[in-house]
């Protein structure tokens, strides 16, 4: 048990250990990132400045404290870990899972809680599909390389392709009211699921935000992906636009297809982090 960590993390701790679900150094990791949310949720709880934030403590977090818990508490923290302290995909949904493995334990074990708050928040998830996926050279080839009449709508679906690996049906769909560029994210809604939250980086986020007050502005549409008449995009449009930046590319010669840009592995260097060029 560690004294300095709130009674309701050790007990769960002590849990998964004692029935034999996790081994130990596992569940150092566990606390380790449990502790850190801990920490960060204070700072928004309690308007804590974020410079002391190895300093806060978090021995006082109760279960009323978590109850105030909300997807955004979420969202922002996972926000916050990838632009502050430079977590990678793999560290963010390791993260997300800890979190998410605690707050199932307080709803479902021991009902103290009646909702996961982590509920509907994703992350983009490594494939290990390897046969002809884009690679990461290629991708910011691609990305920094479109041009024509609609670069940066262009480069906004590419690069959600590429960072969020939601599916083509799901990017026509999106609406200017699922878009939450304060908080980062995009709402999916998934027909017959439950909507769930994509995580956006800054600069998706700007390729996007630059996007409506441009190419898209003063369009009388819902959706946010328009074609050249101001109506949802179609499906053969976003086929149509890939192969033509990646015919204008000699330097791409794998075939590449909106499913091979999903299936994109960010090995070295998370896409996310690279500057995207202007058009």
């Amino acid at each position: 048990m560690d004294k300095n960590t709130p009674d309701i993390l050790n007990e769960y701790i002590n849990t998964l250990i004692e029935t034999g679900k996790i081994r130990p150094q596992t569940a150092k990791a566990y606390s380790y990132d449990i502790v850190l949310f801990l920490k960060y949720l204070k700072t928004r709880l309690f308007t804590i400045n974020i410079t002391h934030f190895d300093s806060i403590d978090i021995i006082d977090v109760d279960i009323q404290l978590l109850s105030r818990t909300s997807i955004v508490d979420i969202i922002a923290f996972m926000n916050y870990i990838s632009n502050n302290r430079n977590n990678s995909e793999a560290a963010k949904a390791r993260k997300l899972s800890s979190i998410r493995s605690f707050f199932n334990y307080l709803v479902n074990t021991k009902r103290y809680l009646d909702k996961n708050p982590c509920d509907n928040v994703d992350v983009p998830k490594k494939t290990n599909k390897l046969s002809q996926q884009l690679e990461l050279d290629n991708a910011l080839v691609l990305v920094n390389s479109i041009g024509g009449k609609f670069p940066l709508r262009d480069k906004s679906i590419i690069l959600l392709f590429v960072y969020s690996g939601i599916r083509l049906i799901e990017i026509i769909n999106i609406k200017l009211y699922d878009l939450d560029l304060e908080n980062n994210h995009i709402v999916i809604n998934q027909e017959g699921y439950d909507d769930k939250i994509v995580l956006l980086n800054n600069e998706c986020k700007n390729i996007i935000y630059d996007y409506l007050n441009n190419e898209r502005k003063n369009a009388n549409c819902d959706y946010l992906f328009l074609s050249q008449r101001k109506s949802q995009i179609s499906k053969r449009t976003i086929q149509h636009l890939i192969k033509s930046h990646v015919d204008k590319n000699p330097s791409i010669k794998n075939r590449i297809s909106s499913q091979n840009l999903r299936n994109t592995i960010k090995r070295e260097t998370d896409l996310l982090s690279v500057k995207i060029q202007s058009p």
